[in-house]
């Protein structure tokens, strides 16, 4: 046979090639001496092994970050990169920070809804997805569910959509992306039409261009887009676990994989040109898992996340067939232990700590690995060393119930019936008593930000029946070695029972040590342990005049409550702890979840616009209706011939009426709480009871009113306090030639106009004839194109900055036009028929939902209400059969305040559906009231003094001002001007979960509310106990799930489920006969929160181990993503309906797992 001789000009280099054909392969051309020219590949320059196996040669390669070797041809394919931003609507605009874009997030298929929150209650960011340079998508992971920002009728929500249906036009939003500052606007084309997409009355969606909705347009990004480059590939990513799984901030880059590349040599193939080539796949391994598959903390050496070196692959010899897996060898450097929650584990450190010789506690990686710190070794994590190595207990793991700690390894100590005690069994000699005391245990002290190890000393002569103070004892006091601790102990002569000083407690090579780790067993325990300081422990669910006691859970959706007397409270200081539950993050409305709120008191609730009932005065009677019109009270006041006006800011409040020169205090059952009679000679209370310009609500219970008067030298500016009734007043020349006052972020300020209203953050509208006058009172001016209108203006409203006018025309048809800020119509509401004159405009929430109620006058001067729905114009009408004060449409006047909704959206729009802790307390402080007695009307008192005109001067004691005659007295407010008459505060809880627990501190004692959110302390109240009345906080009683009119549920007084909370619940209801501990807190939090096992990991040298691969997965470049699953069933012999219930089924389980960017999953069940 003849041979076939080759020469070296027939050798040719194999070029490889990556399936990516935006990217290559780094090499380097030689030529050998025999004038070969071959690529040296970096990837292939240093191998650590390779092996044919399978037809495919196998090659293990050195440690490489992926730049080291990849060349990337173009850039264009990072210019379209996603950005995962938060979203800011008006973002050239203050207004930006309550314009932050949210979802109501139910972590289902179903469609979310869209709102906007302020700056701190957003946690969501949004995926801003650029499918070309015109076009863009914006998307969001709810639970594992991908949802697209979609136009739904009028307005964009968030809909679950698949990979082909976002390729479609109509979900698609062109974009004007300014990258250099990091704006971003959205329009959409709808019939041929241009539309801004902008915020909208609290919704998103397309509106009309124009400057408003251009400005609101304006999206500020929190994420500039970052451009992908090579040194951001070999990254490795940590997530974070208490932030949803969010990337954390403790990512790294620039690491080092060993990779293992391979291709099928036999399809080797022959180019065009004549060359060889092949496609070269690779995937990396796993160096920075552990040797136990774990993710540790970061390692004392070189390269800190180094856990495997892989060195060899250590399959036997080439093999063009194999059914072997492929079995890599590596190196690894740690010894692994595992600390299993309620066990106490013996663990025995390995002969070598390279590169330590030892190591101190806290120069371990314990605190990073997930130690769990308090203020007391009681509720830490602990651990002890075993001194003499021949001592040994009966199992390496024993449970912490039983054996809870050992002490400097001669004797344990167990828990028992709530107790500990020293057990009698011991180990070796005692160590000889002296003033340092014993070792107890080294323990973590810290929280969830970190800690630091201490040793705990204690007194046995001193303590010897029971360690419970020694073990629970927290201290501010810490040594740092045990002589400093005797030397300060013997100087000032304290007799302490325990102490701590910093660990000295070391790791040695061959050393025993006990491991103590808290778990939901020992919590529960704890917890138990406190039940001789419950005042309530259960849940009684009161419901149309039934009961059933001893309720774990309380669902606001089953419209029931609860009442807990405060009685029963054994001093002033008291807890409630609790769990709150969503059904999702944007389901809760409440007016109040716990609380007692009446005028004074405490409320956690996130629905603030509480509005029962309907007040109207008519002659000497106040009268209550619901929200049907439905009579359900009448007050009479005999003292009053008329109300001329009705003082309140909110209906879970008393009422302050006005009438007859006098200011009368009255509650909701009509008894008169105070009353302010000075009317007689006190000029400025007659006049604001009888009549005034404007007023307005603010702050907590505080009431100002302008009253000009002709005399401009006079006051004609006055603050009344609702609470006691203290009115103090001033002249402001500011105010002078006003008409109307509004509350702003600059002030009270005046408007020229009557009845004024605040529009929006700049401008403020009023009447002023036959028209509505537009005033930017941030500059003083007035616009000079107001609104005009041939019909008689009788009132105007102002609901999320649009103008409600209510008006007549000359044939008495009656109408309310509704404008925005650019003065454009957007709607008109038809007053009914039988009306013939407007009367007042105000709001109403019902059933949570903001309607208008339109008040008016008839031919015979009776009242006509239309409640009409803001979304759709429908209405309905009652008569009220009541004769309506008089009104004056401009000048003095005499108001009605059915609702008062302007003052609570004012007040509390800010906090309108986002949870906050509401606390009011007023000091029932009252004025002093000067007279001149009889006996006082002249000397020594007075130099001179007619009795029925007073003195010319002053008392010469100083105690008595001059102008008083004999008949007279008046209040004097001067005392009360640095006095902190009301107290309130608000405190937002941001950052709610679906599943809370809430717990509150009252220290009634000191004047201190602290607030616990998921045991993380979110703030503290803090007031005078002295100077407010801590009793007032603990009446009315603590209601649950219900507001409260004084010491009743609303429910009992309208007969109506309407006000009961919905969308989550409250279980494990607590009360405290005394405030807790903070760990205690952090226990109660951990009861129903599943407590980790703990891997800690120590230098151990180098050793090695081996690690088989089953399944192979390429390296994918980021920004290349497959949005495709595939799942196998195997023997899926099933019918169609089985198998469509299968797939449901699988398609719920794995929702969560799967990468956010998975959007098709296919099954097979052909695998047999």
């Amino acid at each position: 046979m003849a041979v076939n001789k080759k020469t070296f000009e027939d050798f040719k280099s194999l070029n490889l090639f990556l399936d990516d054909n935006n990217t290559s392969l780094k090499y380097n051309k030689f030529t050998t001496a025999q004038g070969i020219d071959l690529k040296q590949y970096d990837l292939l320059d240093d191998i650590n092994d390779f092996k044919t196996k399978n037809y495919t040669q196998n090659i293990l390669t050195n440690r490489y970050e992926v730049n080291d070797f990849i060349d990337f041809k173009s850039q264009s394919l990072f210019n379209n990169i996603d950005i995962n931003t938060k979203l800011i609507f008006s973002g050239l605009s203050p207004a930006s920070a309550a314009n932050y874009l949210s979802f109501s997030s139910n972590q289902s298929e179903n469609d979310s809804t869209v709102s906007f929150v302020s700056r701190s209650d957003v946690n969501t960011n949004f995926i801003l997805d650029f499918k070309d340079d015109e076009n863009c998508v914006i998307k969001v992971n709810d639970g594992g569910f991908l949802k697209h920002l979609t136009l739904d009728y009028d307005n964009y929500i968030f809909k679950s959509i698949d990979t082909e249906t976002e390729n479609l036009s109509n979900y698609f939003l062109n974009y004007d992306y300014d990258e250099k500052n990091g704006y971003i606007s959205l329009f959409t084309t709808l019939s041929n039409q241009f539309f801004i997409i902008a915020p909208n009355s609290g919704v998103l969606s397309a509106n009309q261009p124009n400057n408003s909705s251009a400005g609101k347009g304006v999206i500020k990004l929190s994420q500039a887009s970052d451009k992908i480059n090579t040194e951001k590939f070999s990254n490795f990513v940590f997530y974070d676990y208490k932030n949803n799984h969010k990337t954390s901030n403790e990512t790294i880059t620039g690491q080092e994989f060993n990779f293992l590349s391979y291709f099928p040599y036999e399809v080797t193939s022959l180019s065009s040109n004549g060359e060889y080539t092949n496609n070269l796949r690779f995937f990396n391994l796993k160096n920075q898992v552990s040797n136990l598959n774990n993710i540790n903390p970061l390692l004392p050496l070189e390269n800190s996340t180094l856990q495997k070196d892989y060195t060899t692959i250590l399959n036997i010899g080439n093999a063009e067939k194999s059914n072997e897996n492929l079995i890599f060898g590596y190196n690894f450097y740690t010894k692994e232990y595992k600390f299993i929650p309620d066990k106490t584990l013996k663990f025995t450190l390995p002969d070598s700590l390279f590169p330590y010789q030892k190591a101190n506690i806290n120069d371990t990686n314990l605190v990073e690995g997930g130690s769990y710190g308090a203020k007391s070794p009681y509720f830490s994590d602990k651990i002890y060393k075993l001194l003499d190595d021949n001592l040994n207990v009966n199992s390496d793991v024993a449970d912490i119930n039983q054996i809870f700690l050992l002490q400097d390894g001669s004797s344990f100590l167990i828990f028992e019936e709530n107790d500990f005690k020293l057990l009698k069994q011991e180990y070796g000699l005692k160590t000889t008593l002296d003033n340092s005391g014993h070792l107890l245990c080294s323990w973590l002290s810290g929280d969830e930000n970190g800690g630091l190890w201490y040793d705990r000393y204690y007194f046995p002569r001193k303590y010897q029946d029971n360690f419970f103070e020694a073990i629970s004892g927290s201290t501010n006091q810490v040594f740092t070695n045990v002589t400093q601790a005797e030397d300060y102990f013997n100087r000032f002569g304290i007799t302490e029972i325990f102490y701590d000083i910093e660990s000295n407690l070391v790791f040695q090579p061959n050393s025993t040590y006990f491991y103590s780790r808290i778990g939901n067993k020992y919590i529960t325990k704890i917890i138990d342990g406190q039940n001789d300081k419950l005042a309530k422990d259960t849940l009684t669910l009161i419901f149309s005049g039934n009961e059933i006691v001893d309720q774990n859970t309380l669902k606001f959706d089953d419209s029931t409550f609860d009442v807990f007397n405060f009685d029963d409270l054994q001093n002033n200081n008291f807890n409630v702890s609790f769990e709150l539950n969503l059904d999702s993050l944007s389901s809760l409305r409440s007016n109040q979840i716990i609380g007692n709120l009446y005028e004074d008191g405490f409320s956690l609730k996130n629905d603030f616009y509480f509005t029962p009932f309907v007040i109207i005065p008519n002659d000497n009677k106040l009268l209550f209706y619901n929200n049907e019109f439905e009579l359900i009270k009448t007050n009479f006041y005999p003292t009053l011939t008329s109300i001329n006006d009705v003082f309140y800011l909110e209906q879970h409040n008393n009422f302050v009426l006005m009438g007859n020169n006098k200011i009368l205090k009255s509650g909701y059952n009509g008894e008169i709480i105070d009353i302010n009679t000075s009317g007689v000679i006190n000029n400025d209370v007659k006049e604001i009871a009888n009549e005034n310009d404007d007023r307005l609500f603010k702050g907590y219970n505080k009431a100002f009113v302008l009253n000009n008067k002709t005399d401009t030298s006079l006051n004609n500016f006055h603050k009344l306090e609702l609470n006691n009734l203290s009115l103090s007043s001033t002249n402001s020349p500011s105010l002078t030639g006003k008409n109307s006052i509004i509350d702003t972020d600059i002030g009270i300020v005046g408007l020229s106009g009557y009845k004024g209203k605040k529009l929006n953050d700049i401008i403020g509208v009023s009447i002023q004839g036959n028209e509505i006058l537009y005033e930017n009172y941030l500059s003083g001016g007035t616009f000079s194109n107001p609104l005009s209108t041939s019909k008689t203006i009788y009132d105007i409203n102002v609901y999320d900055e649009k103008l409600y006018i209510q008006s007549f025309d000359s044939s008495n048809n009656g109408f309310i036009n509704v404008f925005n800020n650019e003065r454009e119509l957007l709607k008109t509401y038809f007053i009914n028929n039988s009306a013939v004159s407007g009367y007042k405009l105000d709001f109403i929430n019902e059933d949570k939902e903001i309607k208008l109620l339109s008040f008016s006058i008839d031919q015979n001067k009776k009242i006509y209400v239309d409640k009409f729905n803001l979304s759709n114009s429908l209405s309905s009408t009652y008569f009220l059969n009541i004769s309506s004060n008089d009104i004056v449409i401009q000048g003095k006047t005499r108001n009605i305040n059915p609702v008062n909704f302007e003052s609570l959206e004012n007040k509390y729009k800010q906090y309108q559906d986002k949870l906050n802790f509401v606390l009011n307390v007023n000091n029932f402080l009252e004025p002093n009231y000067i007279s001149v007695e009889w006996q006082d009307a002249g000397p020594p008192i007075y130099t001179s003094f007619i009795f029925g005109s007073g003195s010319d001067v002053a008392s010469v004691t100083g105690s008595i001002p001059e102008g008083l005659s004999g008949w007279d007295g008046k209040f004097d407010t001067s005392s009360l001007q640095n006095q902190d008459i009301n107290f309130e505060s608000i405190l937002p809880v941001n950052n709610l979960k679906l599943n809370n627990c809430i717990s509150i501190n009252f220290n009634l004692v000191i004047g201190e509310i602290t607030f616990y959110l998921n045991a993380r302390k979110l703030g503290t109240i803090s007031f005078i106990p002295n100077k407010f009345p801590v009793q007032s906080l603990k009446f009315p009683d603590l209601f649950i799930n219900t507001q409260n009119i004084k010491n009743d549920s609303i429910s009992k007084l309208l007969n109506t489920n309407e006000y009961f909370g919905n969308g989550g619940n409250i279980s494990n209801f607590k009360i405290y006969n005394n405030t807790i501990s903070e760990d205690l807190i952090k226990y109660l939090y951990l009861e129903n929160t599943k407590i980790d096992e703990m891997i800690f990991d120590i230098p151990c040298g180098s050793r090695n181990n081996i690690e088989e691969i089953n399944s192979l997965y390429n390296y994918n470049i980021p920004g290349y993503k497959n949005n495709n699953f595939k799942v196998y069933v195997k023997n899926g012999r099933f019918d169609e309906n089985t198998k469509d219930k299968i797939i449901e089924f699988v398609n719920k389980k794995i929702a969560s797992y799967l990468p956010v960017n998975v959007n098709n999953i296919e099954y097979n069940f052909d695998l047999n």
